[in-house]
């Protein structure tokens, strides 16, 4: 990091012309895609920081949802959730670029957000600082921010094309306004109660009001379940007056799985889409809101708890949508005006943000439900100065006291002393930290929305609703940027304040931005050409991440070790009642896993008919082993019951070749350690039609 600005990689993305818009509808329309972003494995996965691992396969998959509106006046707007942990302006600026090779859509029209699943990857960030401690592995790889910025994209060139394609149909919006109680609780609950009492009262007799209670039942006694903001809205779109897509507007830190588990996952906002999707849209797609504080209210942080927590957030969804209580709009307009401004932006008045970034003292150490190892060395919040001096008030830079006691407790006395001395963060340039702000304010009907580029608590996002009168955040969208809490929270300096890259008044500014937006005072919108752009990604990886990345590429004393989180707790540490299968891809497949497909074929009625694939949720997917020439991957099959039917594995590989295992009964599975695959043999006569859900009913404890 000191070493930052000397020949960081340049993400480059050049002035372009934008095609001509094409001919305005008279009536509104509305269209829906959806790309499958998994990466191969190998990649670092971006969230839990230097505390997460490195992906060796894949539990869920990874998507990419885009929803695209068109007022028929010509006003447009393109909504994009992408199951990632951020998304930075690079990624943003290479999605729109590929969009516009294919059809129009002006900057000023699209927002993409991510989920903020930490189970997807790191290092496609377009500034240095997320790309060196994002993930457990550091520096950039160009090769996977093409990559997503080309399935992203594809995802918006679908919605827009569905929309055209059916520009005939009616289409009509329903909003939902409701809520979603017993998924949240907040995690950072001493700077909470360091707001002031009128605001705290606001948010908790809120919270209360859309059902929130302690664990018990009671409304007393328990403020981290009361500190929440358990609202849930939705937008329908109905296409004929049926279900063509569903919005969903919640906020909860993602974080129901661990940061042990080292396959790519979706976590509880992804199970939940998808299980909508089955029965409620075909394409649903989650935006998460002012959830900086807010975990998911997990027991073990293990696949239990993602689909426990799915299964509140499904039924929550589907009560509201069967409730009948809403407001439908056919002819809905549309507002976006969005503002951008340099990171040490301020207004007339001073509002605004530091001359200069910093991190402080306790964002090492991690979250209160999180702590990593450096928290043990003195990353804390304790470790704060002890007065205030100069603009960021008692924040203590993460590379100088605190570095220097952690050196000392080591028996470094002597460095301990030349650290102090020299005060290393004084010497971090500035061009590691993304260097503009962007905030979008827009209006679907009766909906309005603030899109923010960073994780706000609770009550930063109380007031950045409040002044920009949106009735949701976006948060996490366009650009990354960290956390904001509001001035109390930053002063306290725990986890969330230290990670408040922007000062004390991140959050004032932000609400103000905001606010001009929605008044009008918004940048000016686009021309024909869309500008060109550079983002400092800092070192680019010598050696590429993939399946050969060493910490992947070795075999494990057995497949499944470290996969327990990921294992229903009844199964778990029963490994002969897994059956598994073993394949070799070409490396020509590594980019292509949307093309994979795992399956559980059924022998019934003399005919064997497909019976789960791994789209759903009880597959994991493991990269075994991996070389120049070979892949060697293992399908885990977690069966629903001890069922004495017989059945058999059939893949379909990256590269399009189909394999089979022999017929298997779960009784025949070995009780050895490890516990072999079924063998591979010829495919039989199958019949591809699938007798469930890919994603089965949960049961009444899942969904409660």
């Amino acid at each position: 990091m000191l070493l930052a600005g000397c020949a960081p990689y340049r993400i480059s993305i050049p002035a372009y012309p934008l095609h001509p818009p094409a001919p305005a509808l008279d009536r509104f329309t509305a269209g829906a895609g959806k790309t499958e972003i998994t990466p191969p494995p190998g990649f670092p996965m971006g969230g839990h920081g230097p505390g997460g691992r490195v992906a060796r396969g894949y539990w869920t998959r990874l998507y990419a949802r885009s929803f695209y509106f068109d007022d028929g006046r010509g006003h447009r707007l393109a909504l994009v959730s992408a199951e990632l942990f951020a998304i930075p302006a690079g990624l943003r600026a290479k999605v729109l670029a590929a969009v516009n090779r294919r059809q129009c859509l002006l900057p000023e029209e699209f927002v993409l957000a991510a989920t903020h699943t930490h189970h997807g990857p790191a290092n496609f960030a377009s500034a240095e600082i997320y790309n060196s401690f994002a993930g457990p592995l550091p520096h950039f790889d160009p090769a996977l921010l093409d990559f997503l910025a080309g399935q992203i994209a594809g995802s918006i060139v679908d919605s827009i094309a569905d929309a055209r394609a059916h520009a005939a149909s009616l289409h009509t919006l329903r909003l939902y306004r409701g809520s979603a109680p017993g998924i949240q609780r907040n995690r950072a609950i001493a700077p909470f109660f360091a707001n002031p009492e009128s605001l705290r009262a606001g948010i908790l007799q809120q919270s209360r009001a859309l059902g929130a209670t302690c664990p018990d039942g009671a409304t007393q006694g328990c403020p981290r379940y009361l500190a929440v903001d358990p609202t849930l809205q939705l937008i329908q779109i109905l296409r004929d007056g049926a279900p063509r897509a569903l919005l969903l507007f919640f906020a909860v830190h993602p974080t129901a799985i661990t940061h042990d588990a080292d396959l790519y996952s979706s976590d509880l906002a992804g199970i939940a889409c998808a299980t909508l999707e089955n029965d409620r849209a075909p394409i649903a797609g989650f935006f998460n809101g002012a959830e900086g504080d807010i975990s998911p209210d997990w027991l073990a942080q293990d696949r239990d708890d993602a689909v426990r927590l799915a299964g509140r957030l499904t039924s929550a969804a589907t009560r509201l949508l069967e409730s009948g209580a809403f407001q439908a709009d056919a002819n809905p307009q549309i507002e976006v005006r969005g503002k951008t401004v340099a990171n040490n932006w301020r207004d007339t008045d001073g509002i605004g943000f530091v001359s200069k970034p910093m991190a402080g003292a306790a964002e090492p150490g991690g979250a209160e439900d999180g702590r990593t190892l450096f928290y043990n060395y003195g990353w804390r919040p304790e470790a704060r100065k002890p007065a205030p001096d100069g603009e960021h008030g008692v924040k203590e830079p993460a590379l100088d006291g605190p570095l220097s006691g952690a050196v000392e407790s080591l028996d470094g006395n002597s460095l301990a002393r030349a650290i102090k001395a020299v005060r290393p963060a004084r010497l971090l340039s500035s061009g590691i930290f993304p260097r503009l702000v962007p905030v979008t304010w827009a209006r679907l009907g009766a909906f309005t929305l603030a899109a923010i580029p960073v994780e706000a608590t609770t009550a930063a996002g109380w007031g950045i609703r409040q002044a920009s009168a949106a009735d949701a955040i976006v948060g996490l969208a366009d650009e990354y940027l960290g956390y904001t809490t509001s001035a109390a929270e930053y002063r306290a300096q725990q986890y969330e304040g230290a990670s408040t890259l922007l000062g004390t008044g991140q959050a004032a500014g932000l609400a103000r931005l905001l606010a001009l937006a929605a008044a009008g005072r918004s940048d000016a919108p686009s021309t024909g050409q869309v500008a060109a752009r550079t983002f400092l990604a800092g070192p680019l990886r010598r050696n590429a991440f993939g399946p050969e990345t060493l910490l992947v590429r070795r075999r494990r004393n057995m497949v499944d070790e470290d996969l327990e989180p990921l294992l229903p707790r009844r199964l778990r540490r029963l490994e002969a009642r897994i059956p598994r299968f073993d394949w070799d891809e070409d490396p020509a497949g590594d980019w292509h896993t949307d093309v994979r497909q795992v399956a559980i074929y059924a022998h019934r009625e003399g005919v064997w008919r497909e019976l789960d694939t791994d789209r759903g949720l009880n597959f994991l997917t493991v990269l075994a082993a991996a070389d120049h020439s070979a892949r060697s991957y293992t399908a885990l099959w977690i069966p629903p019951d001890s069922s004495p039917e017989k059945f058999l594995f059939r893949v379909r590989t990256a590269t399009g070749k189909q394999l089979c295992s022999l017929p298997f009964t779960l009784a025949e599975i070995p009780s050895t350690v490890p516990v072999p695959p079924v063998a591979q043999a010829e495919c039989p006569m199958l019949q591809s039609e699938p007798e469930q859900n890919v994603w089965p009913p949960m049961n009444a404890d899942q969904r409660r």
